[in-house]
């Protein structure tokens, strides 16, 4: 996360999400000995969530913006 809004000035929330998402992105190839795919698709299913319900929740805050204005 530190990479990102050193290098980037992406601002903490941003960051913070894409963090999650490489790290998700990083332990789904790591080799792991558990069987089945539920763990890997947890750890991509999960951030992905989180970045689309951000992205539903700021598209929802711009067309009240839009109506309003």
């Amino acid at each position: 996360m530190t990479f990102f809004r050193v290098f980037t000035f992406m601002g903490y929330g941003r960051s913070s999400r894409v963090s999650l998402l490489f790290g998700g992105i990083t332990y789904y190839f790591m080799p792991n000995f558990s069987p089945g795919k539920g763990d890997d698709i947890l750890f991509i299913g999960l951030p992905l969530l989180v970045i689309l319900l951000r992205a539903y929740i700021h598209r929802g805050k711009e067309k009240r913006k839009v109506q309003q204005g």
